[in-house]
């Protein structure tokens, strides 16, 4: 237990690690955080930013996911009082569509799975879809429809996030690397970056995929991989709520509605296919009915860290206690932000995570 006043180097300035940066300046903790990039984190531009349903039931990561969700709204007006910045948080609900018969398999499995685990949701047939939302195609089946999706501007968050942790303390450095861990002992570490050495009680490694190459200077095995994902938007009549379809979802934008995201095998360089860009294509045609009319007018293109078993890695390392590892969030970054963030907070303050972490064991 390190209590307040713990020096601690945060390395990696995605949503994760602003938001650790935010809880832990909050509860004392003297912050460094450094990126190697300078703004907008790969994961970020790969987001849609919606905090949709989970049917993990009552395992450890489906009461995680639960928990964090119920996080957002809170903090969305919290950051909106400290920073003056609207993260966009609304609830706007969400619906599967299914158009095919094996589609309406899979929803009616989730929704017998979904009211077991006391999920608010309703089967609906074409026409309460219809009074729902106009702009779903005609051709639709049948659809499961989910009260409390909820949804944030990812970009939004991430500057509201890094202003408020700011203004609580925390110190950023951009353009700096993390290039070696010259010293790791129990709450004495000394690294070197590309711009500095710097000391600190804690290590947090929140690097997305790159955490692997990190946690490897100390002999720790993060298994987790960068995995592509791009989205599009297009022009024409806008969704009222989330909308999914084949694991694409369909949201709300300034400009019409932004469908995404692929799941790709680029490597560590983000990069737009044209399988991907047809693959968003056929799902914005086959789900919105105005969809003839419509154009594809912006794109974005990303990384997610994808962590081996589908559980992401919180907590520390094995030989190295003071060494913290917070990634393999995969597509549930942005859901998963606040209690991770909190739960590392707690763990480095109080020397208790304060819930049951064993399913997120960084080394598996």
């Amino acid at each position: 237990m390190l209590g307040s006043g713990a020096r601690v180097l945060v390395v990696g300035a995605g949503i994760i690690g602003r938001s650790l940066a935010y809880y832990l300046s909050k509860a004392g903790a003297n912050v460094v955080l450094i990126d190697a990039g300078g703004g907008i984190s790969c994961a970020s531009r790969a987001s849609l930013g919606v905090l949709t349903h989970y049917s993990g039931g009552f395992s450890g990561y489906g009461l995680f996911i639960r928990d964090s969700l119920a996080m957002h709204e809170s903090l969305s007006y919290e950051l909106l009082d400290a920073t003056g910045i609207d993260v966009g948080w609304s609830r706007l609900g969400g619906i599967d569509l299914a158009f095919d018969e094996g589609d309406e398999r899979k929803i009616q499995s989730l929704y017998e799975e979904g009211c077991g685990y006391g999920i608010a949701l309703e089967r609906l047939d074409p026409e309460q879809i219809f009074k729902i939302d106009a702009s779903v195609s005609r051709s639709v089946r049948s659809g499961l429809f989910f009260f409390d999706d909820q949804r944030v501007d990812p970009l939004k968050l991430g500057r509201a996030l890094l202003k408020a942790a700011i203004e609580a303390g925390t110190v950023v450095h951009w353009g700096e690397r993390l290039l070696e861990v010259e010293h790791c002992a129990f709450h004495d570490i000394a690294v070197k970056t590309s711009c500095a050495r710097r000391r600190a009680d804690i290590l947090i490694l929140a690097s997305g995929a790159w955490t692997r190459g990190l946690a490897d200077q100390l002999g720790a095995r993060i298994n987790v991989r960068p995995v592509g994902g791009q989205y599009a938007c297009f022009s024409g009549v806008s969704p009222r709520l989330v909308l999914r379809h084949k694991g694409f979802q369909l949201i709300p934008d300034d400009i019409g509605v932004r469908v995404g995201a692929t799941t790709e095998g680029v490597g560590f360089i983000p990069q737009s296919t044209c399988q991907g860009e047809s693959s968003l294509a056929s799902i914005y045609m086959r789900t919105l009915k105005s969809s003839s009319s419509g154009r594809s007018i912006a794109r974005g293109v990303g990384l997610r860290s994808k962590p081996k078993k589908g559980r992401p890695m919180i907590g520390p390392l094995r030989e190295h206690k003071s060494v913290f590892v917070a990634t393999g969030h995969y597509k549930n970054g942005v859901l998963m932000a606040p209690l991770t963030a909190k739960v590392i907070s707690d763990w480095i303050s109080f020397g208790d995570p304060r819930r049951d972490m064993g399913p997120f064991f960084p080394e598996r």
